[in-house]
């Protein structure tokens, strides 16, 4: 900064020695006395360079390599246009803080109609990320606070990219800033530093550290009950913010976040574990420890997702009563489990009694249905056999119907009835000869029939054989 005051002072003090040559050969027409006139020159030369030095200096800017530099336009000769209310970063040359940045290196501003002022670069120490908020550009969507583009650009921040994208929304934007330096604008961006480190949270007695003050981080005892049992549990929650959800924990807590959110944590975990433990009894928990913590554990995580919180450990380190921990309070409860566990075993014998009779019954009722089953099915087959032999029935009435019809057509009534009595006679095994049966004057039944029919029967020839006596 030195040499380019004196380089400063140097070119102002040319410039001015031209121009106190112009007056000099101006003055030697009015001032006659060289002395006086000496005097005028020396004076003008002199008060000249101290004001042309002093705007020059004012005007030129240094910015340095760690830094950015920010242009305020004050006022202008030309016709330039005031910054809207709504906006803090001026885009098309209007009055105020302008949107180009000045680059590391020496700048002229004209100190009547600008003012220039420097900012250190925006540095993300390691294991920090950092959100951005942007001040000006669209604005967001009812009922939205981060801005609904995710950038993938690098150098997304820059002014000029920045106004003249469509998707330039304020709030916060995503994705965050990673550790290292970034040229961001300081009227047009606010960083927030987040940190991702691992965190740590003790509920429960711990030892102390040097000059008597507690281990960082624990929150004192945390007072439970197991099914009506007093107990003081030692508990621990290690989580982190995420550097891909940190956005949420702003937009749900504010830019303070930190303090908020570790309260958020305390009373997260103090309640799912009192929900958790209560229904419980002391040997319960100790027996399935492990199964008790993972519930604890998923109920805790899915309340602290839309914070853009991790977690990462929600363990015991240690349960026991207030009043003893291996004294007679343990005894006692270790007698009651006793206790507890005979009348287990013997409701589990009684049960199982309660079992075999229940499969006993079970067998009887199966061997009855069994047997049930099998007399109906027997109606049934006895039913379809009546239905069988009444059709068989049926259809032989009906072929001895049509029988005697034929023999009525045939042999008259007396006849066929003559011709079913000697049948019914023959099969019940009644001998009937030629010389019982003899036709008398007014019978119907053809002489030469009653002759070849009983000729048969004794003969067994056929009738067509045998001749007719007429």
């Amino acid at each position: 900064m030195f040499g380019i005051a004196i380089l400063v002072v140097l070119v102002a003090s040319f410039f001015v020695g031209l121009l106190t040559l112009f007056l000099n050969r101006l003055t030697f027409r009015f001032l006659s006395d060289k002395k006086a006139r000496l005097y005028v020159l020396i004076g003008f030369f002199v008060i000249s360079t101290s004001l042309v030095s002093s705007y020059l200096t004012q005007s030129i800017y240094y910015v340095g390599s760690d830094e950015v530099g920010v242009v305020e336009k004050k006022f202008s000769l030309g016709f330039a246009n005031s910054l809207p209310p709504t906006r803090y970063v001026a885009r098309d040359g209007e009055i105020g803080v302008q949107a180009d940045l000045l680059a590391p290196g020496v700048h002229f501003v004209p100190a009547i109609f600008s003012f220039a002022e420097s900012h250190p670069l925006t540095e993300i120490d390691q294991a920090k990320i950092g959100i951005v908020e942007a001040l000006d550009g669209r604005p967001l969507p009812v009922g939205t606070e981060v801005s609904p583009h995710q950038w993938t650009e690098e150098g997304w921040y820059e002014p000029g990219k920045f106004l003249t994208s469509e998707n330039s929304y304020r709030g916060i934007q995503v994705p965050p800033l990673r550790p290292g330096k970034h040229r961001l604008h300081p009227h047009l961006f606010r960083v927030i530093p987040v940190d991702t480190t691992l965190q740590i949270v003790r509920f429960g007695r711990g030892e102390p550290e040097r000059g008597g003050t507690r281990v960082p981080g624990r929150m004192g005892e945390l007072y439970v009950s197991a099914n009506g049992t007093p107990l003081i549990a030692n508990f621990r929650v290690n989580y982190r913010v995420t550097p891909d959800s940190a956005y949420k924990a702003i937009s749900q807590l504010g830019t303070d976040f930190h303090d908020r959110l570790l309260e958020l944590v305390q009373s997260t975990a103090r309640t799912t574990v009192r929900s958790t433990i209560e229904p419980l009894d002391l040997f319960e928990l100790k027996d399935d420890r492990e199964k008790y913590e993972n519930m604890i554990f998923s109920a805790m995580e899915k309340q602290l997702e839309p914070y853009g919180v991790q977690l990462v450990l929600a363990d015991f380190t240690s349960i026991f009563p207030p009043q003893d921990r291996e004294g007679d309070s343990f005894r006692s409860l270790e007698k009651k489990r006793s206790e507890l566990a005979q009348e287990v075993e013997e409701a589990k014998v009684s049960l199982l009694r309660e079992e075999n009779r229940v499969s006993l019954a079970k067998a009887k009722l199966a061997a009855v249905e069994a047997e049930a089953t099998g007399a109906k099915r027997k109606a049934e087959i006895e039913k379809e056999q009546a239905q069988t032999n009444l059709e068989s029935a049926k259809l032989t009435a009906e072929s001895e119907v049509e029988n005697v019809r034929l023999l009525a057509e045939y042999l008259g009534p007396s006849g066929a009835a003559f011709y079913l009595a000697v049948r019914d006679a023959s099969e019940n095994g009644v001998d009937i000869l030629p010389d019982v049966v003899v036709p008398g004057e007014g019978s119907e039944l053809p002489a030469f029939f009653t002759e070849r029919y009983f000729r048969k029967e004794i003969d067994n020839e056929p009738l067509e054989n045998k001749p007719v006596n007429k």
